[in-house]
């Protein structure tokens, strides 16, 4: 349920005009778009998670479609909560204050992460960061972000 109302989000003249005449190659054209950007999301996760373990973390790898977390990184008694992102887009101030309440609310509903050093990290394929959001990063204790590109 959740794939088709993306797929629909992406395809805005459905919610526009949802009885006009739609060019059936164009939307098509849109959803391949965005499978493929969604299975190139999920490969680059998948290279994140296995590049993490090969440096000494445990990864669980947190599949939930309603939430940015992708991933909880363990080595010792830290543990890092991380969004990854391979799309060009720039991450505002506000959609980082935001993934930053969101790992909030995960840890007060997780409690088994009490004592330890918790961190929330952008794992990104490039720097996509905005001017404040980068400052905002910065001067944070909790979160911080790296950028991991994938060699094709």
């Amino acid at each position: 349920m959740r794939l088709i109302e993306d797929i629909k989000s992406k395809i805005d003249i459905f919610s526009i005009y949802p009885k006009a005449k739609i060019d059936i190659g164009r939307a098509l054209d849109r959803i391949n778009r965005f499978l493929n950007e969604r299975d190139n999301s999920r490969e680059y996760r998948e290279f994140v998670a296995e590049l993490y373990r090969s440096n000494g973390f445990t990864v669980w790898e947190y599949g939930q479609e309603d939430r940015s977390l992708n991933m909880v990184l363990k080595r010792g008694r830290d543990i890092f909560l991380v969004t990854c992102r391979d799309d060009n887009r720039n991450i505002s101030l506000d959609e980082v204050k935001d993934f930053e309440m969101e790992m909030e609310l995960f840890l007060k509903e997780y409690s088994i992460f009490d004592g330890y050093k918790r961190v929330f990290r952008y794992t990104l394929s490039g720097f996509f960061l905005e001017e404040e959001a980068f400052e905002y990063i910065n001067s944070s204790e909790h979160i911080d972000f790296d950028i991991i590109k994938k060699i094709f």
